[in-house]
């Protein structure tokens, strides 16, 4: 638990008054309108491409490996692939059986590199 004087210096100058506040380095929280394009802006500094509004339809696979991404709109060459579309997802449909799943959830929106 922070006082106010704690919870202003650990949120410095945003024009609010506390009254309190509860601070932990092991908790984190993201706005997905803030946080999902800075994602995106530092994955393109590494190489990634970004393809939104578009289909996955399947994987590509050669000797075992993804070497690409079958999408509504042609296919994207590639050996690695993110798949991050929550429960909208068809995962289980666009990948065999020996590309590992994510654990406990199913993922869909494509980030290649």
């Amino acid at each position: 638990m922070l006082s106010a004087a704690e919870t202003e210096a650990v949120i410095p100058g945003n024009g609010r008054r506390w009254l309190g506040g509860v601070h932990s380095t092991d908790d984190g929280k993201g706005e997905p309108p803030i946080a999902a394009p800075t994602i995106a802006d530092g994955a393109r500094r590494f190489g990634a491409t970004i393809h939104q509004d578009c289909a996955a339809r399947s994987l590509d696979i050669a000797n075992g490996s993804v070497a690409g991404v079958v999408t509504e709109k042609g296919l994207i060459r590639t050996k690695s692939v993110l798949c991050a579309g929550g429960a909208w997802t068809s995962w289980p449909e666009i990948a065999p059986a020996s590309i590992p799943r994510p654990s406990g959830s199913r993922a869909s929106s494509t980030a290649a590199r």
